[in-house]
């Protein structure tokens, strides 16, 4: 269990990632006292371990890496720290992702898809920015954990972590004053790609509409913030 300052945000975004089928970690709020001392609410979050893998993935014995400002590019898979005995530390897998992010466009989805779910990655990706996550992959590489399961071929999984800067607003102003939608064409390479080409753009758009009919519901949010 990993144990925050209390923050309704955490609480919101992880329920709506489950909710959206991602796998994400199950939070709550706790008052926590040691020795008598009051240390106030805090939330309290489900660690991204392998009984965590056992409940969202048939298979809990593959590679599971914590991206810390880390990147599927050259100079930036080294920050990709390995969690379980099971991971090679080499980042075999993480290098393979990075060589087909490498492809030309016109084999660029197929080559993805022997390697990533693709369907899981475009929701991950709508949801960051549906909710104006600023400290995410979309937005600086970093917050996320990424799972190769077995028992789906190897195919490497996005798990949403450390969601303490979201419902800040998607509509952004850079330093030239250009008015940007956080997260959508980011600079992190993997959305990069795959927003510059139409089918990856309609994978996005459909990820985004699945989430705006299924799963947000402001009525809804607004009861569980009251409650």
């Amino acid at each position: 269990v990993v144990v925050y300052h209390g923050r309704m945000d955490s609480v919101l975004t992880y329920d709506l990632a489950r909710k959206a089928g991602l796998a994400a970690p199950r939070c709550n709020f706790a008052r926590v006292s040691v020795n008598g001392e009051e240390l106030g609410v805090l939330s309290n979050i489900e660690s991204i371990k392998k009984r965590f893998l056992a409940r969202h993935f048939k298979d809990n014995n593959g590679h599971l890496c914590e991206g810390t400002l880390s990147d599927f590019r050259e100079g930036r898979t080294g920050t990709f720290d390995p969690k379980t005995d099971d991971t090679d530390t080499s980042l075999a897998p993480i290098k393979a992702v990075a060589a087909a992010l490498k492809l030309n466009d016109d084999k660029l989805m197929d080559g993805l898809s022997q390697l990533v779910d693709l369907d899981n990655f475009a929701t991950f990706w709508a949801l960051n920015v549906l909710i104006g996550n600023l400290d995410s992959y979309f937005t600086k590489g970093n917050n996320f954990f990424i799972y190769f399961e077995p028992s789906a071929g190897g195919k490497m999984h996005f798990i949403p972590w450390g969601v303490d800067a979201t419902f800040r607003g998607s509509i952004n102003v850079d330093d030239e004053g250009r008015v940007y939608v956080a997260g959508l064409s980011s600079n992190p390479i993997f959305a990069r790609r795959l927003y510059n080409l139409l089918t990856g753009q309609e994978k996005f758009i459909a990820a985004m509409s699945s989430l705006l009919n299924e799963v947000w519901n402001e009525a809804v949010l607004l009861d569980e913030i009251d409650r």
